[in-house]
């Protein structure tokens, strides 16, 4: 938190021509009263950490009082609160008021996570009190349970996602080591059904994988995140998509987080078993992991979906 600090200078002094630029470029940000409260948080930290203020005020606080008559509470709460957002931003579902952030600022970042995965699991609006029952339900529990609304296994791919998949693989999906029962609801040369056990057999060529959520059939996500960095790091796998919940707080998400991925907006509408759209939404976020050479690729045709994330390298 930083509602203990205390950000002064020895005294005030003149800014460089960089420095005027640079706090007048966050005091736009500021005064345009359209933009989201994490922007403003988000501009307050900028001025704070690179003693903007300086030219005019001894001190951040009074800086604050004077410009913008915000009081020290309301200027570090909206700082708490862009840092938040951008600690769940990964996830892709982000809060869109302050008052939803609130009641996450005092949680460790895992925490924070954590609690944000457990609201967008919720029916319904997001609320500050469902906020801040998860934030509380995390504190009292080292590993909560991340409610899987659809608690069984099989979470069809939806057919727009199918559509873009068939695109993105010009040549086809060689293994689809996830299939479900009946008809196959992905191309694939190679199908595995779930009780063929699908992390048996190598994955040879592109793959892609749409995992069981549940376990139900003695396989974690765990399971299924390992094997495919597994395939992927030894040749096996030249090209692989995998479709999966947005549990970025999750320990499984570990074994993927190397690689480029889709934050899908929104929920998917998951296919039941003849394929066709189920009547709801789920309850969950999506994600799209991509491990492969055609990062180019990937974001030409799955960015239309959400947000990409590439390690190392600015979006």
């Amino acid at each position: 938190m930083s509602e203990g600090l205390t950000v002064e200078v020895q005294s005030v002094s003149e800014l460089s021509s960089v420095e005027r630029q640079d706090l007048e470029l966050q005091e736009t940000v500021i005064e345009e009263g359209a933009l989201t409260f994490f922007r403003v948080g988000a501009a307050l930290a900028a001025i704070r950490d690179r003693h903007l203020y300086r030219g005019t005020h001894a001190t951040f606080e009074a800086y604050c009082q004077a410009r913008w008559e915000f009081g020290r509470s309301q200027a570090y709460r909206l700082i708490d609160s862009a840092a938040t957002i951008e600690n769940l931003s990964p996830i892709g579902d982000i809060p869109k008021k302050e008052s939803h952030v609130r009641p996450l600022v005092k949680l460790t970042p895992e925490q924070q996570r954590q609690a944000w995965q457990l609201v967008l699991n919720l029916d319904g609006p997001v609320t500050g009190d469902k906020v801040t029952q998860a934030a509380e339900q995390v504190q009292k529990s080292d590993s909560p349970q991340l409610s899987n609304p659809n608690s069984h296994d099989q979470h069809l791919t939806p057919p727009p996602v199918k559509t873009l998949l068939y695109g993105f693989f010009e040549n086809g999906i060689d293994v689809d080591p996830c299939c479900n029962e009946g008809q196959p609801n992905i191309e694939a040369r190679q199908h595995y059904r779930l009780e063929q056990d699908g992390l048996r057999p190598q994955w040879n060529g592109s793959v892609f994988v749409n995992p069981p959520y549940s376990g139900k059939h003695g396989s974690k996500m765990e399971d299924w995140a390992l094997k495919l960095r597994q395939e992927f790091a030894v040749g096996r796998t030249t090209e692989a998509i995998a479709l999966v919940p947005n549990y970025s707080a999750e320990g499984w998400w570990i074994h993927l987080d190397n690689y480029p991925v889709c934050t899908i907006r929104g929920r998917l509408t998951f296919a039941d078993a003849e394929g066709q759209p189920q009547p709801s939404a789920a309850r969950f976020a999506s994600a799209l992991f991509y491990l492969g050479p055609r990062y180019d690729r990937f974001k030409q045709f799955f960015g239309g979906l959400g947000r990409i994330w590439q390690p190392d390298l600015e979006d």
